[in-house]
């Protein structure tokens, strides 16, 4: 919960940012037209309303059963998304041209999120209301749980646009620029496995799946402590360098396949003929498996 808390403060600090970089630019160029997606998440305080809308949804399932397990996967895998949305809704602000159409596109999806976070703080609010039976309780927070689910696929959805604009308007190229967004985006394509995978359609099953389950340094908890706790001035030398270089190049086929063998990762790269996808995997596989990032 302390951990919650302190995300909920450090998206807070970064929300306000945002508000003030956009104020800045508005006020001094006269941009508007040119800020449809920073101003429609500004205006609409996407990030307090988000993090707000399922606020300890855990404390009413639970502890130490599988569901309450997905439910704190799911916590985690949407301070990724949030840190993710907040990154490149930042850098969206400083456009070098305009493609008004896709900014729009982003708005609807923005505005679709807005009413799925609107349903899911609803239904939180009946969950907490006093007088009413442990089973309508329940019911009321499996409501919670699912429009909690429907909100972070709609999240994962506009960030995947909000990256793609921004490589577009911004970038002019169609890669990560920065180690740390290499991390970024390694962290939230694993998010997105465990979602697909292992949480969505699965809250109620009795087993957790290999990556939830998985103590190793591959599992996803591992993996998700490890960027949270990353270096922020400080390099890993080799093996970030090889992420670098080689990680935008791994295909949704192969990364899905790679995560699907977390219990034989190096048995699955060694199968894997293509050469050079090979290189990637093996890559990503030394990344993730170090104590530290």
């Amino acid at each position: 919960m302390k951990n919650i808390i302190k995300f909920i403060l450090r998206m807070a600090v970064v929300a306000g940012i945002v508000v003030g970089i956009v104020f800045a630019i508005n006020h001094f160029t006269g941009r508007k037209d040119a800020l449809l997606v920073s101003n429609k998440s500004v205006d609409a305080n996407i990030v307090e309303r988000y993090v707000e809308s399922a606020t300890d949804v855990e404390s009413y399932i639970e502890s130490n059963t599988a569901k309450r397990k997905r439910i704190d996967a799911l916590n985690k895998i949407n301070t990724v998304l949030i840190e993710y949305y907040n990154h490149y809704l930042t850098n969206s602000i400083f456009e070098n041209s305009k493609d008004e159409g896709f900014a729009k596109s982003i708005v609807k999806e923005i505005e679709i999120l807005e009413t799925k976070i609107d349903d899911t703080k609803y239904y939180m609010n009946l969950a907490k209301s006093n007088g009413i039976s442990q089973t309508e309780r329940d019911l009321r927070v499996n409501n919670v749980i699912n429009f909690y689910l429907a909100q972070t696929e709609q999240l994962f959805k506009i960030n995947d646009m909000l990256k793609n604009y921004v490589y577009k308007v911004n970038y002019k190229f169609t890669s990560p620029k920065s180690v740390y967004e290499v991390q970024l985006e390694m962290i939230k394509d694993y998010s997105k496995y465990v979602f697909d995978n292992e949480i969505n359609g699965k809250i109620n099953a009795d087993n957790l799946g290999d990556t939830l389950s998985s103590p190793q340094q591959n599992g996803f908890l591992k993996v998700y402590d490890k960027f949270m706790n990353r270096q922020k001035f400080s390099v890993n030398g080799d093996k970030e360098t090889k992420l670098f270089d080689r990680y935008s190049s791994i295909t949704n086929e192969y990364l899905t396949e790679f995560y699907n063998h977390v219990f034989d990762q190096q048995g699955y790269i060694e199968s894997v003929e293509d050469m050079s996808m090979k290189n990637n995997l093996d890559a990503l596989y030394n990344y993730i498996m170090q104590s530290s990032f």
